[in-house]
């Protein structure tokens, strides 16, 4: 009897100890959630570093140039493009020209953010590309569903029998 009982504990632990596996086996609505968490975290890491930003902005400038105020925009992109993903994940998908401008704002960003990274390798910049990378891929994953119901021709669903 103490074998079966220490066998029954083994054979779950077996279970879970590839982590692959175990995320596998999860129900895609909980894959979803998760992954729509991530999101919500991503955006909010944006607005924050945005705000970082800007607030270290006199550490590193001592006096007021034009230099400082690309820097000081930088940071205000970072926000305006947090503030954008909050909307598009309150809309859900309900309103497709907030949809479209997260799509295309993320895709801006992160394509701004590597360009950069080729003039200036430091390494708050990989992190912030790290970041936007993961922004802008939980974006899509989250609102795949809503770009494949967008690609059907409205309402009609084309039946293979009908072909």
């Amino acid at each position: 009897m103490y074998h079966k009982t220490t066998s029954r504990i083994f054979a779950k632990k077996k279970d879970y100890t590839n982590a692959a596996s175990s995320i596998s086996k999860l129900p895609k609505v909980m894959k979803i959630a998760k992954m729509k968490t991530a999101y919500k975290i991503a955006t909010y890491l944006v607005i924050a570093v945005g705000v970082i930003h800007i607030a270290l902005t006199p550490v590193f400038f001592d006096t007021f140039t034009i230099r400082v105020m690309w820097f000081i925009g930088m940071g205000m992109m970072g926000i305006f493009l947090g503030f954008l993903n909050v909307a598009s994940w309150r809309a859900e998908g309900r309103d497709n020209i907030v949809l479209m401008l997260s799509r295309i704002s993320n895709l801006i960003a992160t394509a701004f953010v590597i360009c950069y990274i080729f003039i200036d390798q430091d390494p708050q910049s990989c992190v912030v590309l790290v970041l936007f990378l993961f922004l802008t891929t939980t974006f899509f994953l989250t609102t795949w569903k809503h770009m494949k119901k967008k690609a059907q021709v409205g309402n009609i669903t084309i039946k293979k029998e009908a072909l």
